[in-house]
């Protein structure tokens, strides 16, 4: 469930995601909420295309991520 009173969001969100494959289309933004989302709330593998985009802002991302969550993560071509 979704609402948008005035100048929040309030989010009723889901105990777990279902593993996926996300194409980021390029957007380092896309790229980075998929990554929190799987390390977040997944038990399973998820991958992400377009990775190469969190350069753009973000290039220590993975490792901080891995750092903070203590999850492992693949970066590759």
């Amino acid at each position: 469930m979704l609402s948008l009173p005035q100048e929040e969001i309030v989010v009723h969100g889901r105990e777990e995601f279902s593993p996926a494959a996300v194409d980021s289309a390029g957007d380092h933004r896309i790229a980075m909420a998929a990554a929190v989302a799987a390390v977040a709330r997944t038990s399973g593998l998820s991958t992400i295309t377009g990775w190469g985009s969190v350069a753009t802002s973000y290039p220590g991302f993975a490792e901080d991520l891995r750092t903070v969550s203590g999850v492992a993560a693949s970066v590759g071509a």
